[in-house]
């Protein structure tokens, strides 16, 4: 718990600095802060830091939090956020006049990582690494276990087996029917091969803890349909509930179908035992879990929780189970005797390979009379 801290709205504390900091002498104000934006195809920016922007007396604005590449104007006052790791630069120009008035403000960003062949090390910068790096070896090399297939995570791309994996162990550790976890907080992905400490450090490099509750029906969509499609933060992961999603639909409107894990549909009005953690549960990605009940942080971290999975299992090989899934548009057929995929997919004026990607048929030889399959329509 926190104590001796107030966390109060920003452009409220900003408002009632600034008329503070112009008595005090200043010329200019730049917020220097860690809040949140993000920039659209168009060059809108939004989010908590663009807020600032809207203060009369501010006149740039640093932002942070999101990860996000951004750099434009905002009520024509410039707005940086130079993305993450110090992969990108953000600078400010500011011009004034012989009397000290600010004449004009441009923001610029140069994204470092595009260039980084032409960059030098800071010697003493590097030294400091090299000597910690070894330092933490002998930990971060220790292998907990070993994967046999590629855990993909992409969070921008989709559902992914790194995504369903690491709900699946949230939801066992934590005893729950569904398990979710923002796709922004999984870091990159896992390569066939062995686990180890060090990776899982990069996988989840946050101290992010297991939150269960109980959370109704109505929640559990409202929470799954915010990250489906969403281009600001990704997609959301998922285990314990199947959705099926229309991607034609309007945004927060999308999923046509939803059951649990034994196939028993999900209830609006129902409530069922739910983890997530602990940055989601305090609204983080606006995610908004305000409606649950029976809430509890466990304040244990998720990646102890990963590490104690892979080294009890020693050798994991997940198997995608979609539980967030794309619905499927096309007219359902029953498999005679004497067919084969061919001829289905000749009939009706298709490919074998998109009624096999429709059905997720592993083997085009391996059907069988009474079966029913999917025929896409597109």
């Amino acid at each position: 718990y926190v104590v001796n801290y107030e966390f109060r709205d920003s452009v409220e504390v900003i408002t009632e600095w600034v008329p503070k900091v112009k008595d005090a002498g200043a010329d200019i104000i730049i917020a220097l802060t860690h809040l949140g934006s993000w920039q659209d195809k168009e060059g809108n920016i939004t989010g908590e830091a663009a807020d600032l922007c809207a203060v009369d007396g501010v006149d740039a604005v640093i932002s942070a939090h999101t990860h996000q590449s951004v750099s434009g104007l905002v009520n024509d006052k410039p707005l940086v956020q130079a993305y993450k790791y110090g992969r990108s630069f953000a600078k400010l120009t500011f011009i004034f006049d012989e009397n000290n008035r600010l004449v004009s403000a441009e923001p610029f960003l140069d994204h470092l990582y595009a260039r980084a062949d032409t960059l030098k090390d800071d010697t003493n910068m590097l030294a400091i690494y090299r000597k910690i790096e070894e330092e933490v070896k002998p930990i971060s090399e220790k292998v907990l276990g070993k994967t046999t297939v590629d855990l993909d995570h992409d969070r921008y791309a989709g559902p992914s087996l790194l995504g369903e994996w690491t709900c699946e162990i949230m939801k066992d550790a934590a005893g729950v029917q569904i398990g979710m976890t923002n796709g922004g907080g999984l870091r990159c992905p896992i390569p066939a091969g062995e686990i180890t400490i060090g990776k899982l450090y990069e996988v989840m490099p946050f101290d992010n803890t297991l939150y269960t509750m109980k959370l109704s029906g109505a929640d559990v969509k409202a929470n799954i349909e915010h990250g489906i499609l969403n281009e600001d933060i990704g997609w959301v992961q998922i285990s314990g509930v199947r959705a099926v999603y229309n991607p034609e639909a309007e945004a927060g409107n999308r999923i046509t179908s939803m059951v649990l894990e034994d196939g028993t549909p999900i209830e609006m009005d129902k409530y069922y035992t739910v983890v997530t953690n602990d940055f989601m549960f305090t609204g983080g990605d606006k995610y908004n879990f305000e409606n649950s009940i029976d809430s509890l942080d466990t304040f244990i971290p998720i990646r102890d929780a990963m590490m104690e999975a892979v080294e009890k299992a020693g050798v994991i090989s997940p198997v995608k189970q979609n539980w967030l899934s794309e619905e499927k548009v096309g007219k359902l057929y029953v498999v005679q005797v004497g067919d084969s995929l061919w001829e289905i997919a000749q009939k009706f004026g298709t490919t074998v390979e998109k009624i096999l990607a429709c059905n997720e048929i592993a083997n085009s030889r391996l059907i069988r009379p009474g079966q029913e399959i999917l025929i896409p329509t597109d």
